[in-house]
């Protein structure tokens, strides 16, 4: 009999809950927001600090606007 797990379906694949995680600090998301670039996961932190806009000032990310 095969043993029911949580999956989660996310990038066009099935994981275990606690295998998908972010490309960079490897913390599972559990559920909360995740962001795809070139095919893997990352959280909000670690994808703004590595693709987004940052203010020249304080060096925080920039999420939308101009």
């Amino acid at each position: 009999r095969p043993i029911e797990e949580r999956v989660v379906n996310a990038l066009g694949k099935q994981w275990h809950v606690e295998h998908f995680v972010c490309a960079k600090c490897e913390k599972p998301f559990y559920g909360h927001l995740h962001y795809e670039k070139n095919g893997l996961p990352y959280c909000e932190t670690h994808y703004n600090e590595l693709f987004g806009e940052v203010c020249f000032k304080c060096n925080h990310g920039i999420v939308g606007g101009e």
